[in-house]
């Protein structure tokens, strides 16, 4: 859906390809589905929304603010093991090209995550 809208590189491009890759959901929206809107305008069945405050968990996708840009960002969470968050992600860098790092898996700790950005919530799959 989102290579055929010229999306390719973007967080959103590669966050709607691994959820329906790990979980054969394809993921909808009602108005804006820039990144940092999919969590207030999911409108899938079959998933959760989970507060910011409660942190992330093993496949969900994390909405988010963006370093560059006012769109906001989206990082699926492969993993959560223990204090490790296990995540991967596209245009984390805003650059909206397809970069080395590009699911790449990333870690952190649940304290820090999202590096550098201000969660809005998760949607769990």
């Amino acid at each position: 859906m989102y290579y055929n809208a010229g999306y390719a590189g973007q967080c959103t491009w590669f966050c709607w390809g691994r959820a329906h890759e790990k979980t054969g959901k394809r993921l909808t929206f009602h108005g804006t589905n820039s990144g940092g809107q999919w969590y207030k305008n999911i409108n899938t069945s079959n998933v959760t929304k989970r507060s910011d405050s409660l942190g992330p968990v093993t496949n969900s996708i994390c909405s988010c603010s963006a370093q560059t840009t006012s769109a906001g960002h989206v990082i699926f969470v492969e993993l959560v093991d223990g204090d490790t968050v296990y995540y991967t992600e596209a245009n984390a860098n805003g650059d909206n090209k397809i970069s080395r790092d590009d699911g790449i898996v990333k870690k952190c700790s649940k304290s820090s995550f999202p590096p550098r950005r201000k969660a809005y919530g998760y949607i769990v799959l």
